[in-house]
Order: C-alpha cells, then structure tokens, then sequence
C-alpha cells in the first residue's frame, strides 16, 4: 500500500463550483447584514434626488435633466388629477358649453364670412390665383 501522500481524490467542477458560490453567496450576505440599513437610506434617497427629463426620464444629456424625481412625479400626479377632474366637469357641464359655443359662433358668423372673404381677395392679388367654388346658405340650421 502507498503513502497518505499518494493518495488522490477527484471532484468534479460543478461540485467545487457550487461550493465558491454558497461562500461568495455567504460572505456576500455577511457584508450586507451590517450596513443593509445604510444601503437602503442611501439608494432611497439617491432615487428621490435623481434628475429627470420633462417627461420623467433620465437622459444622458445632462442638460435635459432638470426636475427632481420626486418634485416630477408630484406634478405629474397633479396633472393628470387635474386633467380627470377636468374631464368631469366638462362631461356634467356639456350642455351649457354646447350652447355658449353656439352662441358665440352664431354671433360670429358674419365675422368669420368677412374674415374668409377678405382672405381669399388678398390673395387674389397675389401672383399666382386661386380659384374657388363656393356657395353660402343663410337661415338654415345644419
């Protein structure tokens, strides 16, 4: 029988793989446990300082980054709020704007024509023509 010095084991590289893993894995977790509360104050803290974009994005241009994270995102929210709300009272109010567009376009309808007729006769000055069919019906409703 030979020495202890001769003896020889194989094992196979997923094993020796897995086992650098775990301690990576451990020594890793380790690491974290004692600063896990730092670490998370800080990356809140960086995320709500970040800078974005009009749109909410970070670019890589640095001069479009102009808002702060948290301050775009409480605009954002009062925007679209506003835009619901608006929505809202628009769709409960719709008769009545109906009828003041009515009546504001009724009353302005001579106006608009004068305005059409003095367009289209300007431009008949101008070097090249333009030719139009057009027919107008008063007194009728659409």
């Amino acid at each position: 029988m030979g020495s202890p010095a001769d003896v020889s084991i194989t094992v196979s590289p997923e094993v020796v793989q897995g086992i650098i893993q775990k301690k990576i894995e451990a020594a890793v977790v380790a690491g974290l446990a004692g600063m896990q509360g730092d670490i998370v104050e800080k990356l809140v803290a960086q995320v709500l300082a970040h800078k974005v974009d009009e749109h909410g994005k970070h670019t890589d241009r640095d001069y479009n980054n102009k808002f702060n994270f948290v301050e775009w995102l409480c605009e954002d929210a009062i925007r679209t709020l506003t835009k619901k709300c608006l929505m809202e009272w628009i769709e409960k109010e719709r008769p009545k704007i109906e009828a003041a567009i009515q009546k504001e376009l009724s009353m302005q309808t001579k106006s608009m024509a004068a305005q059409y007729v003095k367009s289209m006769t300007d431009h008949m000055h101008e070097r090249f023509h333009v030719h139009l069919n057009m027919s107008i019906k008063t007194g009728e409703k659409a």
